[in-house]
């Protein structure tokens, strides 16, 4: 009995558990990628430079998810095309990529964790997919380049920072399902020229939580 309970213990834990990281080189990039519940999390690649087309699967499984630091510091990377599957990208995952001046995100895209793009200072262009409902701490902080930004229409809250010290956007529009802006959160985009004007029309809404002055501090 006891052999029989260790035994099926140890097949739960088997397929609850990641698999090791394995590898597979698609023409001239090699993703490091880990198997959990069927799906694939990318957790680098080699090189990283160049304009890259995150894989739809790896090893056979569906990619799901861009791993926590997968691409950070990799300052030779100039573009990242998401394919519709990924629905994650975790914490830090293109922290600091310099030079990286376009992401194009697709449909399936449902969560971008705290910092995912700080310090991208080259990104000019973001769309928010519309499946994403909340922009985590400080997921575009620091990218000084940023002048094109749409916030996707199902977006209900904006995390402390989220796009703190974007010098370069001129205009922002938030969407009406946004009942939350963290504190800070444009806080140093000193290029926006309607913050009173945004400012006061949350505060006529009736929407308190974390009130557009905290959000907007230090641009008036």
């Amino acid at each position: 009995m006891k052999k029989t309970v260790m035994l099926i213990l140890g097949v739960f834990l088997s397929a609850a558990l990641p698999l090791a990281a394995d590898t597979e080189t698609i023409g001239d990039y090699t993703w490091e990628y880990s198997i959990s519940s069927g799906t694939a999390e990318i957790i680098g690649v080699s090189p990283a430079i160049g304009s890259l087309a995150i894989p739809s699967t790896l090893g056979g499984y569906p990619v799901k998810g861009i791993g926590a630091n997968a691409f950070a510091d990799c300052d030779r990377l100039s573009s990242v095309t998401i394919p519709d599957g990924v629905e994650s990208i975790g914490t830090n995952a293109f922290h600091n990529c310099a030079v990286m001046a376009v992401v194009t995100f697709g449909n399936g895209m449902k969560r971008i964790d705290e910092n995912a793009f700080l310090g991208c200072k080259s990104l000019a262009v973001v769309t928010i997919p519309s499946g994403v409902e909340h922009i985590a701490y400080g997921t575009f902080s620091g990218c000084s380049g940023l002048t094109d930004l749409t916030i996707g229409e199902n977006v209900k809250t904006i995390g402390v920072g989220a796009f703190f010290d974007c010098i370069g956007l001129t205009r922002v529009t938030i969407p009406d399902k946004v009942i939350s802006i963290g504190e800070s959160a444009f806080s140093g985009c000193v290029g926006l020229t309607d913050l009173r004007r945004l400012a006061a029309r949350w505060r006529a809404s009736g929407r308190t939580h974390s009130p557009a002055a905290a959000a907007l501090r230090g641009n008036w």
